[in-house]
C-alpha cells in the first residue's frame, strides 16, 4: 500500500483555522491594515471616491442612507493636481451587508477547502494505483520469468535426451 500521507479526510478544525484567517482579512479596518495582511481589498470598507465635494456628498448621504458608516480611522482626503481634483473617504458596510459577506466568505473558504481534499483524494488514488500496477507488473515478469526458467529447463532435459544423454 502507499506510504503516503492520506490528506483528503474532511477537518471541522481546519476549515474552522482558513474561515477564522479568511475573516479576519475581511475585517481589517485600515488599508495599512490590509496591506500587512497582504491583501489590497479592505474587506467591510469601501472606498468612496468622487471628482468634485458635491458628487462626495452626495454619493456620502446615498451610502448613509443605505447603512454605511464614516470610517473616522481614516481622514477624508483631497487630492488636486492640475485643477482636477479627488475626493474620497472610506466608509464600512451595513451589518447586513457584512454578516452576507461573511456566510459568502464561509462558503467560499469550505468550497476551497473541499476541492483542495478532492485533488488530494484524486492524486493519492492515483499514486496507488501506479504502485499497485508496478507490483502487478513485478510480479507477472517474475513469474513469467520463472515460466521461461522451468521451460528452458524442460527443453534441455528433452534436448540431452534426444542426444543419447549428457556429454561423455
Amino acid at each position: 500500500m502507499s506510504k503516503h500521507l492520506i490528506t483528503h479526510v474532511y477537518d471541522q478544525a481546519t476549515v474552522d483555522k482558513l474561515i477564522e484567517n479568511r475573516l479576519s482579512f475581511y475585517a481589517v479596518d485600515t488599508p495599512e491594515d490590509s496591506h500587512r495582511a497582504g491583501r489590497s481589498a479592505y474587506g467591510a470598507l469601501e472606498y468612496v471616491q468622487a471628482d468634485s465635494p458635491l458628487q462626495l456628498l452626495l454619493t456620502f448621504q446615498e451610502k448613509l442612507e443605505q447603512g454605511y458608516t464614516l470610517n473616522k480611522r481614516l481622514p477624508v482626503t483631497v487630492m488636486q493636481t492640475g485643477g482636477y481634483g479627488t475626493f474620497s473617504c472610506y466608509m464600512a458596510k451595513p451589518a447586513e451587508a457584512q454578516a452576507r459577506d461573511f456566510q459568502a466568505i464561509k462558503a467560499e473558504v469550505t468550497d476551497s477547502y473541499n476541492e483542495q481534499r478532492r485533488q488530494a483524494f484524486e492524486a493519492h488514488r492515483a499514486t496507488i494505483v501506479a504502485e499497485s500496477l508496478e507490483r502487478a507488473r513485478r510480479a507477472e515478469a517474475k513469474k513469467a520469468a520463472e515460466a521461461e526458467a522451468k521451460l528452458i529447463a524442460k527443453l534441455e532435459r528433452e534436448a540431452t535426451e534426444a542426444l543419447g544423454g549428457e556429454f561423455a
